[in-house]
């Protein structure tokens, strides 16, 4: 019997039927998919749940809520409007929105948060992480049959790789599975148009990997779609290398047409989104070259050895939401497992036979990257843009994707073997022992270094649950046989419910872990509208300030009250934030403001604002209305600034580096209560005007600013927005209307020049960038319809 033809291609549907296991609480249980119980740790919802019913801190955790989910509520309120939100004027006073990297408002599948109106998008984002799992473990199948596992194996691969450490543990953070769950997919086309003989066949199922490809590129992690770039690349390299030795130059031509014809088209769909966030990562805080020290505090995030048991035994360092993780970092930086069952099968399958060379080698590869051995030393230093990545230990999502295919084709020499094709090989034995060798090993191991930390009893579980997985598995594969030997069902079928066996035990183990690292809460939680929030709104002016002091990775911050990117959630204008690309002129402004980095040492994506900052003689120029400082009694206090003003006329103003334009302004401020000077970008001239009053500022959408205003005589119009390249300004007079150059004021906002008497400024962010992408992305379209109808009509030839 050929185990390889043993079952139909409906195998697929347990994908889905697997994520909805995994994800039920939130899909039909009335939850949502939110670390929102880590919310009442912060004033002003501490009310909300008592401390025994928060989730322990995790400051990575915290991040679903702090980031992802405030910034796809605005995107499906602005998609729901008819809008493509470009800039995003609730965080840092105003930052590009689409070039931030992880927003991804391109993202075709985003549109889902918008449409069709109703649901909440809290529910709507636990739907999506459905379809994301679904598609992970799909694409994986696929990919294990191009390698040429059997149906039941390549199942194996498929549920582990969508119950796999990076799948499940980024979960809330929905940027890493958006990316991550196309990389299989597109590989599984990658691969078949490389084994494809048919030139027509082969261009299709190009086409099919260059838009998997551009999702993943889409899908709002650069630093995921960056390892996927590099794990399509060493296919390609390995294809290559192949005909080389086999001297097959035709061959290697058309590997490099395949590799033109899946990654061109990927990069240029995704144009639009990635040329601006390129241009943002160049003006951002992260924009410096790779330096020895820089490299030393990246490689401290690497995967510290002792977490190598941790890819044998998942739970080996305990679980975030039992509060029992006493491993390094946060659980989610070293989640690289497929669990104890997939990772035996992995070591089974690496030396199973040739074909397990590749995934072998991007596994291994990926591993000494995670680990900060000098390859990752070369990528910091020698790939552009790579030193502005996060943890390398992010890597592990290439180690789950060759680990899982690894396990799928050890899963089908095993299945292979059970089934008494061609006996039982040495190979097979071998990495019997080589798992089992491994497994005793690293469980001394973990067992020694736990007693020295007293973590020994959760230790000590995580391997007895793997122990008991591995006798289950054993037991079910004994009674498969026993009842094929006896006669009581056929071998066919004694193959086919071990097959099944393993990849159930595998989707087990999966759930178990989910259990103690997936969170669910309550849709109240989701940011809920208590009364401090609405006593905000109904006084607010303009634009708040939140003034927080310190921040924690290892417990909660006491004492942080509304902390950044919350007033996003609320649609409130702050001037704090929270995004991993944050301008960088803004950043230098609030360094002076605050004397000191913005960003606690604990985390230098965040903006603190302290309250020494309200001291400076910078701070009006926030144009902040609402003061929000913490109280003795444990709640807040809002002082309002009724003489804030976003927009205002300067009478002088000065051309000058952005240093001696911070000593200039903080000289001239200290004697203005209301600010009237201003400084512009070097080359800009320096002038003086007589003033003026601004008459309207409005807001008609998240792109667009509108300010009316009366000027005594020609002057400049000062907004407090952070400047980005792109905003664009029409000036509306007495003498009609002009295209005006927007400039870049006080070191970090806009001024645009204006006539004498009653003007109107619109104000338009259009960064050229998206422009460019958008150029290239129809010309990838012309190209690909061009390609798609010469294909077809190629085909037609040949069939007549």
């Amino acid at each position: 019997m050929d185990v390889r033809r043993s079952l139909p291609a409906p195998l697929l549907l347990i994908y889905p039927l697997a994520a909805l296991a995994l994800l039920g609480e939130a899909l039909i249980g009335g939850q949502v998919l939110l670390p929102a119980r880590l919310l009442p740790h912060f004033v002003p919802w501490q009310t909300l749940a008592p401390p025994s019913e928060r989730l322990p801190w995790d400051a990575l955790l915290w991040d679903g809520m702090a980031q992802h989910f405030p910034w796809r509520g605005f995107l499906a309120e602005s998609l729901g409007k008819g809008i493509l939100p470009l800039w995003n004027p609730y965080q840092f006073c105003g930052t590009p929105f689409l070039a931030n990297g992880q927003s991804a408002p391109l993202y075709p599948l985003h549109g889902l948060l918008a449409f069709p109106p109703g649901a909440p998008v809290a529910v709507r984002m636990g739907w999506l992480a459905f379809v994301h799992l679904t598609v992970a473990g799909a694409g994986m199948h696929l990919w294990a049959r191009q390698w040429g596992a059997s149906p039941l194996a390549a199942t194996v691969a498929g549920v582990a790789y969508l119950c796999s450490g990076f799948a499940l543990a980024w979960l809330c953070l929905p940027s890493f599975l958006t990316a991550g769950c196309w990389l299989p997919l597109g590989l599984a086309a990658l691969e078949a148009a490389l084994r494809e003989e048919s030139t027509a066949r082969a261009a299709r199922a190009t086409a099919g990997a260059a838009t998997a490809f551009g999702l993943m590129l889409l899908g709002g992690h650069p630093q995921i779609a960056a390892y996927g770039l590099m794990a399509v690349a060493l296919r390609l390299t390995w294809a290559g290398c192949g005909a080389l030795r086999r001297r097959q130059p035709n061959r290697l031509g058309r590997v490099a047409a395949i590799a033109v014809g899946s990654l061109v088209p990927a990069m240029s769909f995704a144009a639009p989104q990635w040329l601006p966030a390129l241009e943002m990562a160049r003006l951002s805080h992260r924009a410096s070259p790779p330096t020895e020290a820089g490299y030393r505090a990246y490689a401290a995030y690497g995967l510290p050895p002792i977490h190598l048991v941790g890819l044998l035994v998942p739970q080996a360092f305990g679980l975030p939401l039992r509060g029992t993780y006493w491993g390094a970092a946060s659980f989610a930086e070293y989640a690289g497992s497929i669990g104890g069952i997939g990772a035996l099968l992995a070591l089974i399958g690496a030396v199973a036979g040739a074909r397990a060379a590749f995934p072998a080698l991007l596994t291994g590869l990926a591993l000494l990257v995670a680990l900060g051995t000098p390859l990752a030393r070369l990528l910091y230093f020698g790939v552009p843009g790579f030193a502005s990545s996060g943890a390398p230990a992010r890597v592990l999502v290439l180690v789950c994707l060759g680990s899982a295919l690894l396990a799928g084709l050890g899963a089908d020499a095993v299945l292979r073997a059970f089934a008494g094709e061609g006996g039982v090989p040495r190979r097979l034995l071998v990495g019997l022992a080589i798992a089992m060798g491994s497994l005793l090993a690293g469980s001394a191991w973990l067992l020694a270094v736990a007693a020295e930390i007293g973590a020994a009893p959760v230790a000590q579980e995580a391997l007895a649950l793997v122990g008991r997985l591995i006798v289950g598995v054993l037991l079910t594969g004994a009674l498969a046989g026993l009842g094929a030997r006896r006669g009581w069902w056929p071998k066919s079928r004694a193959v086919t419910g071990w097959g099944a066996a393993l990849a159930l035990f595998i989707a087990l183990e999966g759930a178990l872990t989910a259990r103690g690292v997936v969170p669910f809460a309550p849709a109240s939680l989701a940011y809920p509208e208590v009364p401090e929030i609405a006593a905000l709104r109904e006084g607010r002016v303009g634009r708040i300030a939140t003034m927080n002091e310190r921040w924690s990775l290892t417990e909660p911050p006491r004492g942080t009250i509304f902390p950044p990117n919350a007033a996003l959630a609320y649609r409130l204008r702050d001037a704090a934030g929270y995004d991993s690309l944050q301008l960088g002129h803004y950043r230098a402004f609030t360094t002076r403001l605050c004397r000191r980095d913005g960003a606690p040492i604990e985390n230098g994506n965040l903006l603190l604002l302290p309250v020494a900052g309200l001291r400076s003689p910078l701070f009006p120029l926030l144009g902040v209305g609402q003061v929000i400082t913490a109280a003795p009694d444990g709640g807040w206090s809002v002082s309002h600034l009724p003489a804030a003003q976003e927009a205002y006329l300067a009478r002088t103003w000065r051309s000058l580096s952005d240093a001696a334009a911070l000593d200039w302004l903080e000289q001239r401020l200290a004697h203005e209560p209301i600010p009237q000077s201003a400084t512009l970008a070097p080359a800009a001239g320096d002038g003086t005007a007589a003033g003026g009053r601004i008459v309207a500022d409005e807001r008609p959408s998240a792109n667009r600013r509108r300010v009316r205003l009366r000027a005594d005589g020609p002057g400049l119009l000062v907004l407090a927005e952070g400047w980005a390249p792109g905003w664009h300004a029409v000036v509306r007079g007495e003498a009609g209307a002009a295209s005006a150059p927007v400039l870049r004021a006080n070191v970090a906002f806009q001024a645009v020049r204006v006539p004498a008497g009653e003007v109107t400024v619109e104000l338009v962010y259009a960064p050229a960038a998206v422009q460019a992408g958008i150029f290239a992305l129809l010309v990838a379209v012309a190209m690909t319809i061009g390609v798609a109808i010469a294909t077809t009509e190629r085909r037609a030839v040949a069939e007549r």
